[in-house]
């Protein structure tokens, strides 16, 4: 069944890669909720419903992203 696979080792570039593009899904999801918000506060004042709120932010989510990407990183590449 796996005869035929190989793996294929991360480098430090791959993780950089992978980090960059989920960093910048994440500030487009943020984007999209304050544009969501906008809308739905024209039509009800409290806005976006509590259930679909996120309770965090942006530079905290990103500084908790590249702790965990450098983690993996330095332990997947054999920097540590």
């Amino acid at each position: 069944m796996y005869d035929n696979q190989v793996a294929i080792r991360l480098t430090l570039s791959d993780f950089c890669k992978k980090r960059n593009e989920s960093v910048n899904r994440l500030t487009e999801f943020f984007n999209l909720q304050d544009a969501i918000e906008s809308d739905l506060k024209t039509f009800y004042a409290y806005g976006m419903p509590k259930s679909a709120q996120t309770h965090g932010n942006l530079p905290q989510a990103i500084k908790e992203i590249d702790r965990m990407f450098w983690q993996q990183a330095m332990a997947h590449t054999g920097l540590t």
